[in-house]
């Protein structure tokens, strides 16, 4: 199918959830994205505007990446962002988002925002699409390639034909077309399902495809997928993505829930019964992983003071837990 004319905008509301993760946080974002220490952190810099040898200064004044120069003025880290890197302004957005693994759902800018029941029922349209997980399915094949081996929860499901729609090169028109996947159940804090989080393969493997993992709508704060029922002794473990929370689940003999994203983590809504909290967090290079679980550990702790609340790392950095997960399938092979 081809649509014609049309445009992607982020909504309205991720872009300012983007732009209220980024505060305060400029200078770790432009550092990843090239700009020198030097230029962040001392003043009367080169202008990377105007070229003049003292002029600039990032001073970080209001917490948007701020920066002066005494000949082209005043700039936004954004700004910044867009400059040394080329991007246009949404392109810079997304850079934000992919730094904070913040997940982005795109419009078309003609259409007009669904309504909340059309929404469900989308969700429930392709929810009813899917089956059970069984031997041989696409989502079988994935997930045991991931080192994953034990019982796949009920919230997992295989669905052998779904639609995946991108813009053509041209930059105007739609082209869709179809691939097997896993769908996996987003739950809200009473364990309603309200979205669906989708991964596209292709013979057992993430398909070739720009993102191959989607949500369906744009509800996500403090909402989890549920990967099993947390124990009489009321543990629970939180990780991001699916595969992480399973491997976690594995290695520790705990049942671990996908948050989906970091940013999730200190949204989260405990259920009764819960008495401890392990977050499993990623151990990125560049320690957004680690912030967010260590931030969302004293939030949690600070909002229910009798919860107990664990942070857990894998050793080695650049790892997540599906990594130790396979790494240790591979000694025992060996």
């Amino acid at each position: 199918m081809m649509i014609k004319d049309m445009q992607t905008r982020i909504c309205p509301e991720t872009v300012a959830l983007i732009l209220e993760r980024a505060q305060g946080n400029y200078r770790e974002i432009l550092q990843y994205a090239g700009v020198s220490e030097k230029v962040l952190h001392k003043p009367n810099q080169e202008c990377p505007w105007c070229g003049g040898e003292d002029r600039f200064s990032f001073t970080d004044k209001f917490r948007k990446g701020d920066s002066y120069c005494r000949h082209c003025g005043h700039h936004s880290g954004v700004d910044l962002l867009m400059l040394i890197r080329n991007f246009s302004y949404k392109e810079a957005l997304l850079y934000i988002a992919d730094f904070f693994s913040i997940p982005v759902e795109e419009y078309r800018a003609v259409r007009r925002r669904k309504p909340i029941q059309r929404t469900r029922d989308s969700v429930e349209r392709l929810w009813s699409s899917s089956r059970p997980i069984e031997e041989g399915d696409g989502a079988y094949l994935y997930l045991r390639s991931r080192g994953i081996l034990g019982k796949l929860p009920p919230a997992l499901r295989s669905i052998k034909s779904m639609r995946y729609s991108q813009q053509a090169e041209n930059g105007q028109d739609w082209e869709s077309s179809y691939f097997e996947g896993l769908i996996a159940e987003i739950s809200d804090m009473h364990g309603k399902r309200v979205n669906l989080h989708r991964t596209y393969l292709e013979g057992g493997r993430k398909a070739d495809v720009k993102t191959v993992k989607k949500v369906l709508s744009k509800e996500l704060s403090g909402c989890s997928i549920r990967l099993g029922e947390y124990q009489p002794d009321g543990v629970l473990g939180l990780a991001e993505g699916i595969e992480t929370a399973l491997s976690a689940s594995e290695l520790f003999k705990v049942p671990v829930w996908s948050v989906i994203a970091a940013f999730n983590f200190k949204q989260f809504v405990p259920p009764e019964g819960v008495r401890k909290l392990i977050l499993f967090a990623d151990a990125d290079l560049n320690f957004v992983g680690q912030r967010e679980a260590y931030c969302a550990a004293a939030v949690l702790k600070q909002r229910y003071p009798a919860l107990e609340v664990e942070v857990r790392l894998p050793d080695f950095p650049g790892w997540d837990w599906n990594d130790v997960l396979m790494h240790r399938r591979a000694q025992k092979a060996s």
